[in-house]
């Protein structure tokens, strides 16, 4: 478990593709990852980034009362 302040993102892993990259791109696996600020690291591959394939995913890791940092700008 995770306590104390902790960071969370999702990122997108793949082959070199030309055209759109990031969320729209094709081929790309989503990999979701937990980082405790100066400790340790735990990372998943999920199914898609949305929010419901990631908070199951926070509310099992991250102790209740705990600080969560995420970057949560979609780039509008």
């Amino acid at each position: 478990m995770f306590g104390g302040e902790t960071e969370v993102d999702e990122s997108y892993f793949g082959g070199r593709h030309k055209g759109r990259r990031g969320r729209g791109a094709g081929g790309k696996i989503p990999v979701f990852g937990l980082l405790k600020r100066g400790g340790k690291v735990y990372n998943k591959i999920i199914p898609n980034g949305s929010s419901a394939a990631l908070i199951p995913i926070i509310e099992r890791k991250i102790v209740p009362g705990s600080i969560v940092y995420s970057n949560s700008w979609k780039g509008y």
